[in-house]
């Protein structure tokens, strides 16, 4: 089996709330974004889409077999 995973980092969640990029705010939104795939693994969820904190699709995760590329 595999994990994989993709987030794109762009937006406005990514940034603070005065818009500057900073590695801190990136960071926090991605731990965040990596809480919600990791609860929802958990709770029996083998793929979907990954949200921000602004509710905007920012990437997703998928469970699959080995023989899947």
């Amino acid at each position: 089996m595999r994990f994989a995973l993709t987030i794109e980092c762009n937006n406005a969640a990514f940034h603070e709330d005065d818009g500057t990029l900073t590695d801190e705010a990136r960071a926090a939104e991605i731990a965040r974004v990596l809480r919600a795939a990791a609860e929802d693994i958990e709770n029996g969820v083998e793929e979907g889409p990954l949200a921000d904190t602004n509710g905007n699709t920012v990437g997703r995760f998928e469970l699959l077999p080995e023989t899947s590329r």
